[in-house]
């Protein structure tokens, strides 16, 4: 749980003095640092979903136990220790990590979905939404066991809900695109 709690993108906002911005997840480190500093944070946070998983899946866990450390992983990172448990991230990465973990197959196909729909939409949030949408299905075609389809359902119901906001700046014409900001 520590693990999942470190706030790789507010630490990276501090290393480059800043100590206000955006929610300091891959997208709000892309508004405020740019793209390498985005690439980075993105690796960490889904690095803090992939570990833990990966060893639960090591030390021959159950299917149980390794759904409950992937769901644990993202809470962390959206709720980290470190932070007082305040709000720190929407959990996408944390869980494409988890995700990856869990079946690399699946993993790879819901960041090709990611990467698909950002190129077609132009905003990291849609992305996020649809490759969360998708990670039940990628789950349920590769025949992975039921605890991983209801982690899965869990967290792209989590990470819809932590989306919120951005569908509501989807709504009103304020969410800002990748590339050309906002609409």
């Amino acid at each position: 749980m520590l693990l999942g709690s470190i706030p790789f993108g507010h630490i990276a906002l501090r290393l480059r003095g800043r100590t206000k911005g955006p929610v300091p997840g891959p997208e709000g480190t892309l508004q405020a640092l740019g793209f390498g500093w985005m690439t980075i944070v993105l690796i960490l946070n889904a690095a803090k979903g992939f570990v833990p998983v990966y060893f639960a899946k090591a030390g021959l866990g159950s299917e149980t136990i390794i759904a409950i450390a992937g769901a644990f992983a993202v809470l962390s990172h959206c709720f980290p220790y470190w932070l007082m448990f305040r709000l720190a991230g929407k959990g996408t990465s944390v869980g494409f990590g988890v995700l990856l973990a869990l079946s690399p197959i699946a993993g790879l196909c819901a960041f090709v979905m990611w990467i698909a729909i950002l190129l077609a939409h132009d905003r990291v949030s849609v992305a996020s939404m649809v490759a969360a949408l998708s990670a039940p299905v990628w789950c349920i075609i590769f025949r992975l066991p039921h605890p991983y389809l209801w982690l899965s359902l869990g967290a792209c119901a989590f990470i819809l809900a932590m989306h919120w906001s951005n569908l509501t700046k989807i709504g009103d014409g304020t969410e800002p695109r990748l590339r050309h900001g906002k609409e």
